[in-house]
């Protein structure tokens, strides 16, 4: 009995020793000390090849760091066997104390009956990278290939400080094309906008009665839209370095970099001789298209016939007008024709009296005047108004006759309706209303003191539509 519990003691403790040497901590990421330095580095892709375009994974070819590679420390907590990892530079590592994976495995492994030992322990595990093997490979490849990254790098930052030296000299021809632009632009569109006419409205009254009432429809001016053109491009000449890429040897990277740096060189003296010429053409084709586009100004002129109100008449009037003038004409006729009017509630001003009674009518307001002349009451039995052929019962509430009674030396004042359909003039001219005349009275029945003798104060008036009408 003694010897089987030392048995399982000594067997834990040694399958203990076991795990936590496979627990141990790998070495972190060293560091090269042959790193060079570049503003903008190249990289070996997947260990293949050189690029200056990093996609999938690689390393740095100057510094060695690897890219696309997780290589932060990711924690997995109660690991209960040891996993494994496909990438060649990741695996899972104990993080836990070697004491404390020695006590939990020997005294678990009585109550799993020794499974825990079987599957590689309990222990909280963490995927980490091996920062060393990698950099032991990334060197081992450059060695293996005879890259000499040095000279491949120098002629690298050549080549670039090249490109950044001939886009930045014919990108400055560009620039200053550009603010060329933006000046013809401005100019002209700040011109265009203040070319405004003045309106100078002439009325053609064909009526005779026009007075001199603002009509409110305007003609408007329509600007050209003016499109600022976009601005030139500017060049870039990342071309001629992605053409020295991929590279797999240092005599291939140099020899197609010097070959790039000529093309771009080339290319160069080509938009130097050319691009001036060529944006030169383009802006005075654009000014061109601004010259045109500012040169006239369109109208938007009413079309048909319009109408307006003012008080008691209506005009219908018509607008001419050029669609289009130069923009640096400075005034512009505009010509109202007021064809026809329309005259509603129209009534002459009217007076009739005798020894008893007086009438006064006020056409402006339709207000009747009563007045009794008498020392005795007066009794209105009803009013009839006359317009031209007609006659027209006055009622009183709309339902019977204009009858009330007036005290002795009163007045009386009344509003009337607008019942007379011949108080409105439709289409009218001076040479229409002149040509017509109307009647226009009232007659008043009524009774004085207790008689019951009727009396009535009458007359009819005759009017020349033209004086109804002329100062309305």
């Amino acid at each position: 009995m003694a010897q089987n519990k030392f048995w399982i003691m000594g067997g834990g403790i040694l399958l203990s020793g076991v795990l936590l040497t496979g627990c141990g901590k790998k070495p972190e990421l060293n560091s090269s000390n042959s790193y060079i330095s570049s503003e903008k580095p190249l990289h070996v892709h997947n260990f293949n090849y050189i690029t200056n375009r990093p996609t999938t994974k690689g390393f740095n070819l100057g510094t060695y760091q690897p890219f696309g590679y997780r290589t932060q420390k990711v924690e997995n907590k109660s690991i209960l066997f040891g996993p494994s990892s496909k990438d060649p530079y990741l695996s899972y590592e104990c993080t836990d104390s070697a004491l404390f994976v020695t006590t939990v495995n020997v005294v678990m492994a009585p109550f799993v009956l020794g499974m825990n030992i079987l599957m590689g322990g309990i222990c909280d595990q963490a995927l980490v990278f091996d920062g060393e093997k990698f950099n032991e490979d990334a060197q081992k490849w450059v060695l293996t290939n005879n890259i000499d990254r040095e000279k491949i790098l120098e002629q690298y930052d050549t080549l670039l400080n090249s490109q950044k030296t001939l886009e930045t000299a014919i990108n400055s021809v560009v620039h200053t094309k550009n603010k060329e632009l933006e000046t013809i632009y401005s100019q002209y569109a700040l011109t265009y906008a203040k070319n405004t006419p003045h309106i100078l409205k002439k009325y053609n009254d064909t009526t005779g009665f026009y007075g001199n009432e603002s009509l409110s429809k305007n003609i408007q001016p329509i600007y050209n839209r003016l499109d600022k053109r976009d601005s030139f491009t500017y060049k870039n000449y990342d071309y001629f370095i992605d053409k020295a890429f991929s590279c797999v040897s240092t005599q291939s990277c140099l020899t197609n970099m010097k070959t790039a740096e000529v093309q771009l060189h080339n290319q160069y003296e080509k938009d130097k001789s050319e691009l001036p010429a060529v944006l030169s053409a383009s802006i005075s084709n654009y000014l061109k298209t601004l010259e045109e586009k500012t040169a006239v100004i369109n109208l938007e002129v009413p079309k048909g016939e319009h109408q307006e109100t003012f008080a008691k008449k209506t005009y219908y009037y018509t607008l001419k007008a050029p669609e289009q003038i130069k923009s640096t004409q400075k005034q512009l006729e505009t010509l109202y024709t007021i064809k026809r009017v329309d005259f509603r509630d129209i009534y002459p001003a009217y007076s009739n009296k005798n020894q008893e009674i007086e009438i006064e009518f006020d056409p402006h307001t339709r207000d009747l005047r009563l007045r009794n002349n008498t020392k005795q009451f007066v009794q209105l039995n009803s009013i009839s108004l006359y317009y031209g052929d007609n006659i027209y019962q006055l009622l009183d509430n709309q339902s019977a006759n204009f009858a009330r009674e007036l005290a002795p030396e009163s007045l009386s004042k009344n509003t009337i309706p607008n019942i007379a359909h011949e108080s409105n003039y439709i289409d009218m001219t001076k040479t229409k209303s002149q040509a017509k005349k109307i009647n226009f009275g009232f007659a008043v029945k009524y009774t004085i003191g207790d008689s019951t003798k009727n009396h009535t104060l009458y007359k009819q008036n005759q009017y020349l539509v033209y004086d109804l009408l002329k100062n309305i």
